[in-house]
């Protein structure tokens, strides 16, 4: 009866189910017109486009950048706004925004977008911040605010920017984000997660102030089922507002938009492709050459920088074509496309995080840019139902984090993101998940150079048939995963790309339909080497078996002994066991398994019990045994604690569906004080940390050194060769990369 109870009032399984199918089935039906009922006529404003017979990505009409810091002109957009709550009409929100909604929405805003408008009775608000107030400490909940909020502010810009690319850049607002500049309707994003950008050169006045407006609509979760996240009950808090950074860049008329760099083999080659804007008034033939760098793990901005450009060493050497030229049109894009190889190339690996910087300059006449990006050499392949990262077989032992701090929320800075990861390495983790949903970007930049192999999720959480329909219509999700990938597709750190977490297996026939379109979409259009996997529970996990067809990687929630089940060991490894026969093909990550402690850690030993029963399971099904050999029949790839820091959830629903904080932590969220949990399993993952969670390296890795001038002063003179007469070792950071040395990360 205590374990009933404790789920009634902790879980979003059984209890939650059911008042979620009754919640779903009453607004569902509902007359009540402009309610949950209806399907929004807002589509996705993300396409693509063959550009040069690659596909590119449009968004409100302007390409997609890859969201990597530059050293261009920007002004930081944060600091205080003016901001006023109001009661937003849902249906002019999820419409799409022709000439009459537009009219409609501007109408209610009455006058709100305009310059003039009277906002002095308006309170500040410092941005970026969700907008809810927070508590400051766990003893007390966020406030659940839901709704509708305007936000205004004036920045002044220098007459010097004109004649460029200027875009707005969005690194999180939730949840539909409207833009006026100057009184002008600029264009309108869905989405609370992933970051966005609208080119607004043609809105700015240049050499004086311009006045922005922003509209935000996030409806109360549930509302509408047609929204993504769509649950009532999620397992976090959903905050509202303009929640991450928000700031304008400035870059020369012909730029280099984004550079795609994607390993496709361990030993160093390369796919680049690099999309070129040209605003100029006339057609340019742009030359785009390549040039990488070894990452300088001793640079200062290593750890307090996220600009590419600030991390960067000794030159690197590439093999192949490193320049071509393409043809760009006035107004319009090209794209060059390169197949290179890094010499001796030191790869990307949890335990020895070794980074590359690429620099792409594009050139045509007087103008020039230069792009940085940050990448590694790292593979993700699955052979005989493992998963092998750069050919080495995997079980790599993890937690999950929610973004989520009592001061700030979801809102998150480069200085709080860094001492989480660095935490979570204390815990001797090497795979981090980060779901339910995308997180700051700035996450992922560090993952790369702190070593944590990353999951990353769209919210597409607990999706019904009537959701699954929704968007097959709206196509909502599928953007979602479309620019989550486009944002990360740089990132080594990154393995899997999550589709979905604990959609009911009764709909599992739409839940195929969607992966299978997800799938399609990815090996056409973004093809980036990753393995794509999802999130279901384990519990009936055969009815679900049809949904893993599309995928790579069958990732499942194994709460075996928790929410379902009664023996955490035995029935943990049977599941592992018996999903390895049905689908011996694919790698087995678990996504979540854990316990919650009760707030005031009362239940805190239950944690450590379940860790010790289920972890037990996990080492004896595992692809590499604790002493780092392969076990030819393992399938269990890596596992995921849920969660490293407690977490606000629920959204302010009644106390009785669920308390404001979720204590399956190991850690609270002062991320100071750890319950029992935390340190048992810090010593239990260390002898896998200790090896790097990495089987043997493959016979086939090359073996070579790396090209070295013997003249300094001009890397172009005649007299420059490719002898190793500098009597460094040159092996030894081959050997570094094998072994997994943590030399080569800053440690």
């Amino acid at each position: 009866m205590k374990k009933f109870f404790r789920h009634f009032r902790n879980a979003a399984h059984p209890f939650l189910f059911f008042c979620g199918i009754a919640w779903s089935i009453f607004i569902f039906l509902s007359p009540i017109s402009g309610w949950a009922g209806e399907v929004g006529s807002l589509k996705a404003t993300l396409e693509w486009v063959q550009i040069n017979g690659a596909p590119v990505a449009l968004q409100w009409g302007s390409p997609v950048p890859d969201f990597e810091l530059q050293d261009h002109p920007t002004i930081n957009l944060g600091g205080y706004w003016k901001k006023e709550r109001l009661t937003l009409n849902h249906d002019l929100s999820f419409a799409a925004r022709n000439g009459e909604t537009l009219q409609a929405i501007e109408a209610e805003g009455d006058g709100r977008h305009l310059p003039g408008y009277d906002d002095s009775a308006w309170l500040g608000k410092k941005l970026p911040m969700v907008e809810s107030y927070m508590p400051g400490d766990e003893s007390n909940p966020p406030e659940p605010f839901h709704g509708g909020v305007w936000y205004r502010r004036s920045v002044f810009v220098p007459e010097t920017w004109q004649g460029n690319i200027n875009r707005l850049i969005s690194l999180g607002a939730n949840y539909i984000f409207d833009l006026w500049i100057n009184g002008q309707y600029v264009g309108v994003h869905e989405g609370g997660y992933t970051p966005f950008a609208f080119d607004v050169s043609a809105y700015l006045d240049y050499g004086a102030e311009n006045f922005i407006a922003v509209r935000i609509d996030k409806p109360f979760p549930g509302i509408r089922q047609d929204a993504v996240p769509a649950w009532i009950a999620m397992d976090w808090w959903d905050y509202t507002g303009i929640i991450q950074d928000l700031y304008l860049e400035s870059a020369p008329p012909l730029q280099v938009v984004r550079a795609d760099i994607i390993p496709r083999d361990y030993n160093g080659t390369l796919d680049v492709k690099v999309v070129v804007e040209n605003k100029t008034a006339a057609a340019q033939s742009v030359t785009v050459s390549l040039q990488p760098y070894h990452v300088d793990p001793t640079a200062p901005g290593y750890l307090n920088d996220p600009h590419p450009a600030a991390i960067i060493g000794k030159p690197a050497y590439l093999e192949g074509e490193d320049a071509a030229t393409v043809q760009v049109p006035a107004g319009g894009l090209g794209v060059a496309k390169f197949s290179v190889r890094i010499v001796a190339p030191l790869r990307w690996t949890p335990k020895g995080p070794f980074l590359y910087v690429m620099e792409t300059t594009a050139r045509a006449g007087s103008f020039i840019d230069v792009h940085y990006n940050q990448f590694g050499v790292r593979t993700v392949t699955r052979e005989n139902g493992q998963l092998r990262l750069n050919g080495r077989v995997a079980f790599l032992p993890g937690i999950a984090r929610h973004e989520d701090w009592p001061d700030s929320g979801r809102s998150a800075t480069w200085e709080k993101i860094r001492d989480d990861l660095q935490l979570i390495r204390e815990l001797n983790v090497l795979f981090l998940r980060t779901g339910h949903y995308p997180n700051h970007p700035y996450t992922y930049v560090l993952a790369d150079r702190l070593g944590l192999a990353v999951m990353e999720e769209i919210p597409v959480y607990w999706f019904f048939s009537w959701n699954w329909s929704r968007q097959d219509e709206r196509r909502i999700a599928d953007q979602m995963f479309r620019e989550m990938a486009l944002a990360g597709a740089n990132r080594p750190s990154i393995i899997l790309w999550s589709l979905s977490n604990e959609c009911p297996f009764v709909f599992a026939y739409a839940n195929t339909a969607y992966n299978q379109r997800i799938a399609d979409d990815f090996h056409t259009h973004l093809d980036d080497g990753r393995m794509l996997t999802q999130s279901p529970a384990a519990q009936n996990w055969r009815l679900s078996l049809s949904t893993e067809e599309p995928l790579d990687v069958a990732g499942w929630t194994t709460y075996y002994g928790v929410f379902y089940g009664d023996d955490q060991y035995a029935e943990t490894k049977e599941f592992i066991l018996q999903h390895a026969q049905e689908k011996p093909e694919l790698p087995i990550v678990s996504t979540e398994y854990g316990a919650w402690s009760e707030a005031d850690d009362s239940n805190a030993q239950e944690q450590v019990d379940l860790f010790g029963g289920t972890w037990q399971a996990f080492t004896e099904t595992a692809a590499l045994d604790p002493q780092g050999n392969v076990r030819p029949n393992g399938r269990l790839a890596a596992v995921t604690w849920f969660c490293v820091f407690n977490w606000f959830t629920k959204n302010g629903l009644p106390e009785f569906i669920a308390p404001y904080l979720q204590s399956m932590g190991i850690i609270h969220m002062d991320r100071t004080t750890w319950k029992p949990a935390a340190e048992v399993l810090r010593e239990a993952y260390r002898v896998y940390y200790e090896f790097g969670g990495l089987g043997p390296v493959p016979d086939d890795y090359v073996d070579e050194e790396e090209p070295v001038d013997d003249d300094t002063t001009d890397d172009d003179a005649a007299d420059d060769d490719a002898a190793d007469d500098d009597n460094d070792n040159d092996d030894q950071a081959a050997a570094d990369d094998d072994d997994d040395s943590v030399g080569g990360c800053g440690w």
